[in-house]
């Protein structure tokens, strides 16, 4: 089995290889196939095989044996890919391309289990690692999913707001690191629901320029003029999630009707189908300059069980390591943080998981490096069982085994004595 070379766009084209096979025709390669060599493009989607991209082959990974050509990965799902590369016994060299590569695996070092870094230390190390902040400005959500836990927790009657001080904690710690990747707004509220919405928009949006703010939406309170006070506020992306009930089947034609609905109320809206599985449907949409997805899926195949607290058929054992409180910060309207977004503070069978409140410590970074979260990372970071709640069960975020990932985990994260 072949090492992985993580390697700079820059290194790659200065290689002397005459050719390099790309993994995937994602938007990444898409947008960056003419800047390296590149012979082929690999893609699990059958369709593709034998078609062209830009004159590029596009080739099914069972053809890679008639292909020796160094493998370059980037985007998403590489841990996966790798999986598949060590199953199909390849003897190609893979290199990660690092600028590109959306995983946090290839960041992971020891450092995210260790005490002693010192500001300035974990301050690099969050921005490094860090992909998504989520928080909530309020509490209020208009539906009660039977998928959700809302579904039992009252979301409705009395809408709690984020202390301003909390806010101002994390931008100005974000701010401090010039903080360049998402911040969410979702959590279990529903972010239109209440004009705060746009005000914390605007606020992020002058301290964090370049960064990607996102929302989730169910749609009820989406319109052309919501819409664009959101975009004119600063929000730049949005996933319409078009929940069916709960014995509805799931149907193109009915997940059809729900987002006509919805592109009714929002002429300035423009849809087209872009995904359709037996459990998920999806719209690319275009308004202005804003990523949007519109999509259905059917969480009685798809669905989780949310930290053990809403019923799923889709329950595991689970093996795979979870990198999410490693790349990901989960901070609800109290301040209260969480290790994943299946996880909520407000629900008293879940809340011995809160890892602390961000109105404890000096700094949001203090807190990312806290004892509570040192603990869940070192719990998380391997193969093997998770014997404990509410991770045992879970598989959200999950990863499949290849020995290329668990000799790298192992190699980056085993701590030395300091």
């Amino acid at each position: 089995m072949n090492a992985i070379t993580s390697v700079t766009h820059q290194e790659l084209q200065q290689r002397n290889d005459t050719s390099l096979l790309a993994w995937g025709l994602s938007k990444t390669t898409k947008t960056h196939w003419n800047t390296l060599p590149i012979r082929a493009i690999v893609d699990n989607n059958p369709k593709l095989t034998g078609t062209f991209f830009q004159n590029i082959p596009i080739i099914s990974p069972a053809q890679l044996h008639q292909w020796p050509d160094p493998i370059v990965l980037w985007g998403g799902h590489l841990e996966n890919i790798l999986a598949k590369i060590e199953s199909l016994g390849l003897a190609n060299e893979i290199l990660i391309h690092q600028e590109l590569t959306k995983s946090p695996l290839f960041a992971l070092s020891q450092h995210y289990l260790s005490p002693n870094n010192n500001l300035q230390q974990k301050m690099h190390l969050f921005k490094k690692m860090v992909r998504l902040v989520e928080l909530e400005p309020h509490s209020y959500c208009n539906r009660t999913c039977w998928f959700c836990p809302n579904s039992y927790l009252d979301r409705r009657s009395n809408t709690k707001f984020m202390d301003e001080s909390i806010l101002q904690k994390l931008i100005h710690g974000l701010a401090e690191i010039n903080y360049d990747q998402t911040i969410s707004f979702t959590r279990y509220s529903e972010p239109f629901g209440n004009d705060v919405f746009y005000s914390t928009l605007k606020k992020i949006r002058s301290s964090l320029p370049q960064a990607t703010l996102h929302a989730n939406t169910n749609g009820d309170f989406l319109t052309d003029a919501t819409l664009s006070k959101a975009y004119e506020s600063g929000l730049n992306s949005l996933n319409i999630q078009l929940y069916l009930p709960q014995h509805q089947p799931f149907e193109y034609t009915y997940v059809q009707g729900l987002a006509e609905k919805t592109l009714k109320k929002t002429p300035s809206l423009k849809a087209t189908l872009s995904q359709k599985t037996d459990d998920w449907i999806e719209f690319a949409c275009t308004f202005k300059t804003m990523h949007i997805r519109m999509y259905a899926r059917d969480f009685r195949k798809n669905g989780n069980p949310r930290g053990d607290i809403i019923p799923s058929p889709s329950l595991s054992n689970r093996s795979s390591p979870c990198f999410l409180p490693f790349s990901d910060l989960y901070i609800d309207h109290t301040g209260d943080a969480v290790p994943c977004c299946n996880i909520r503070s407000d629900d008293p069978k879940q809340r011995a998981y809160v890892l602390g409140n961000i109105q404890e410590y000096e700094t949001i970074f203090d807190m990312y490096f806290s004892k509570n979260f040192l603990s869940w990372r070192e719990r998380l970071w391997s193969f093997g069982p998770k014997t404990f709640p509410p991770c045992k069960s879970c598989h959200f975020a999950s990863i499949d085994f290849s020995h290329y990932i668990d000799n790298h985990l192992k190699k980056k994260m085993v701590i030395t004595k300091e």
